[in-house]
C-alpha cells in the first residue's frame, strides 16, 4: 500500500512539474512577444504556436526526466498486444461523444437565445487552423497518450488496474485545468482512453481515437452551432 501511495504521489509531481514548466515557460514567451512590435494578429499566431512547442519540447522532457529521476522508464507497446472489436470501439466512441454532444445543445440553445453569438463557438478560422489542425489536433494527443497511457499507465498499473486508470484518468483531468467544461470532458474522455489502453496493451489506438475525438470536438461538431 506505502509503494502504491508513493508512486502515485510521484507521478503526481512529475504531472506537476509539467503543468509549471508549461505555464511558467508560457508566460515568459507571452511577456516577451507583447514586447515586439507586431500586429496582434501575428502575436496571437506567434503565441499558439510557440506555446505548444513549449509544451512538446520543454515540458514534456521536463515531465519525463522527473520520471526517470523517480526510476527506470517503464516500457510499452505502441502497437498493443491484444485487438478489440470493432462493436467495443463504437461503445467507448458513443460514451466519448456524448459529453460533446450535450455540451453542443447547450451552445446552440444559447446562441438561439442571443446569450452568446456564433463566433464565440467556432474557433477554427484562417489565422489558425494550421495550429488548431496539425498541434492540437494532432501533435499534442499524441505527446498525451504517451505521456499518460504509456509512461504513466504503465508505471502505475503494477499496483493494479483500478487504481492505474484511477491515477492516470484523475492526472489527465489535472491537465486540462482552463475551465470547469474541459475538465468534464476530460474526465469522460481520460476514463475511455485509458480504459482502451488497458483493453488493447497499447497506446496507437488511443492515439487515433484521441486524434479523432478532437476533431470532432475542435473542428466538426462546432460547424454544426
Amino acid at each position: 500500500m506505502k509503494e502504491k501511495i508513493k508512486w502515485g504521489v510521484k507521478a503526481g509531481c512529475a504531472v506537476i512539474a509539467f503543468l509549471i514548466s508549461d505555464i511558467l515557460l508560457s508566460e515568459i514567451y507571452a511577456f516577451l512577444l507583447m514586447n515586439l512590435d507586431m500586429e496582434e494578429r501575428y502575436i496571437r499566431a506567434f503565441y499558439q504556436t510557440g506555446s505548444v512547442l513549449i509544451t512538446l519540447l520543454m515540458a514534456f522532457p521536463i515531465f519525463i526526466l522527473v520520471m526517470r529521476i523517480w526510476g527506470k522508464l517503464p516500457r510499452f507497446h505502441m502497437k498493443g498486444t491484444a485487438s478489440l472489436a470493432l462493436r467495443k470501439y463504437l461503445i467507448y466512441a458513443v460514451l466519448a461523444i456524448m459529453p460533446m454532444l450535450f455540451l453542443l445543445g447547450i451552445e446552440i440553445f444559447l446562441i438561439s437565445q442571443g446569450q452568446i453569438s456564433q463566433e464565440d463557438i467556432i474557433s477554427l478560422t484562417p489565422e489558425n487552423m494550421i495550429y488548431t489542425l496539425v498541434f492540437s489536433c494532432v501533435l499534442l494527443p499524441v505527446m498525451e497518450e504517451i505521456m499518460f497511457r504509456g509512461v504513466l499507465l504503465h508505471k502505475l498499473l503494477p499496483f493494479g488496474t483500478r487504481y492505474a486508470i484511477l491515477m492516470t484518468t484523475c492526472y489527465f483531468v489535472i491537465i486540462h485545468y482552463n475551465n470547469p467544461v474541459n475538465m468534464l470532458l476530460s474526465l469522460v474522455t481520460g476514463f475511455v482512453l485509458t480504459h482502451i489502453a488497458v483493453k488493447a496493451g497499447g497506446i496507437l489506438p488511443t492515439i487515433i481515437f484521441h486524434i479523432v475525438l478532437n476533431l470532432l470536438g475542435q473542428v466538426v461538431l462546432p460547424l454544426f452551432c
